[in-house]
């Protein structure tokens, strides 16, 4: 059962169709390209959205990391909503992708304003949080070589920070959009 009790809680659903997306697409996309942009197979609706500034959007002033911020801030929300409850914020997922594209702004114009030496003294690493003491943690991540062929992996951690499970695999031959999905 999903955040908006639906039983069929698909990526489709997740992305497109559930109320708090459909909201937050309705202020993104211009009506006259609405049909056409929900009913577009995954593959082409990313594809588009990422590569086509301009195409769906009523704003085009970077709609590509609007897009990619927008799915992100879904997500989130799903998982905040399942996992953290009481933690879930009330700005809407439109304004959380605002403000992620804002950063994102002035984090290219930092970089094109520094050069890498100041740019190297200012990384920090950044430290992970353990999770509460009746709760497990999971990190996955995938790579992909330049022919294409894809891995992936993840540890599973308790609040101590001791390994539980780890796994690793190789996946095949994806793109980088079905990599990071």
């Amino acid at each position: 059962m999903g955040v908006c009790d639906s039983s069929n809680e698909t990526a489709d659903h997740l992305f497109y169709l559930c109320p708090t997306a459909m909201e937050t697409w309705k202020r993104l996309i211009r009506p006259d390209k609405m049909s056409k942009f929900l009913i577009m197979n995954k593959r082409t609706w990313l594809l588009v959205n990422l590569t086509k500034p301009g195409y769906f959007v009523i704003e085009d002033q970077q709609c590509d990391v609007m897009f990619g911020a927008v799915l992100w801030n879904i997500w989130n929300h799903q998982n905040q909503c399942i996992f953290d409850v009481e933690n879930l914020g009330s700005t809407s997922i439109l304004e959380q992708s605002k403000r992620l594209q804002t950063k994102n702004g002035r984090a290219i114009l930092a970089g094109a304003n520094a050069n890498n030496t100041r740019m190297l003294t200012r990384l920090r690493y950044s430290k992970l949080e353990a999770p509460s003491e009746e709760w497990l943690k999971i990190n996955t991540d995938g790579a992909r070589n330049i022919q294409g062929y894809v891995t992936c992996g993840g540890v599973i951690r308790n609040s101590r920070g001791e390994w539980i499970l780890g796994f690793a695999s190789a996946v095949g031959i994806y793109s980088v959009l079905e990599v990071e999905l």
